[in-house]
């Protein structure tokens, strides 16, 4: 069995993996988050877990909706069953959000936000090096900002990380970090 400690360790970098690769890389959100569950499930504790999940009324939400996604099989024809899972396999992400709040402390969620903001900020460049056709991305249609997904949930990803950095830069202290943060916005 795996040391406490290195759990933890092995917990906190696979979720900054996770955040950092959200807008950059597919297959790095499916190694990263593969990972959390087994760490996740290896950590043990399924008792205390359940009575948080369930006190947290978001959590408990989330938990309704992906039964009531399972429940619906049950008025699908068959030969549906192969789309509804591949439909339903979308909101297979979901898993990580009770794993991030079981396992972590609430100080290390700023780690976390800070890792989403660096990708997308990586991958914002990426998307305007394309735009003004600096480097050829795989094909990529000039037209689009958007390198790694869809362009309508590359904008909710950078209008969340928007409003995330506008709070980050209200709360942070150190005048340097918050005149980064503003900056990097404009």
């Amino acid at each position: 069995m795996i040391a406490k400690p290195y759990l933890k360790k092995a917990l906190y970098f696979f979720a900054i993996c996770f955040a950092f690769s959200t807008t950059l890389s597919r297959a790095g959100i499916n190694i990263s988050g593969f990972m959390l569950l087994i760490l996740w499930l290896l950590e043990g504790d399924f008792k205390a877990k359940y009575q948080q999940i369930i006190r947290q009324k978001f959590l408990l939400s989330l938990l309704l909706f992906c039964t009531y996604m399972t429940i619906s099989y049950l008025w699908i024809e068959p030969k549906n069953y192969q789309e509804a899972i591949v439909y339903d396999f979308k909101y297979i992400y979901f898993l990580i959000i009770p794993i991030l709040y079981t396992s972590f402390e609430s100080d290390r969620y700023r780690d976390l936000l800070y890792a989403f903001l660096a990708g997308l900020g990586i991958s914002l460049l990426q998307s305007l090096a394309v735009y003004f056709q600096l480097y050829d991305f795989h094909e990529v249609n000039t037209k689009s900002l958007s390198v790694h997904m869809w362009h309508t949930i590359y904008s909710i990803f950078l209008a969340f990380s928007g409003l995330m950095t506008i709070v980050l830069a209200k709360q942070e202290k150190r005048l340097s970090l918050k005149s980064l943060l503003l900056y990097t916005l404009s």
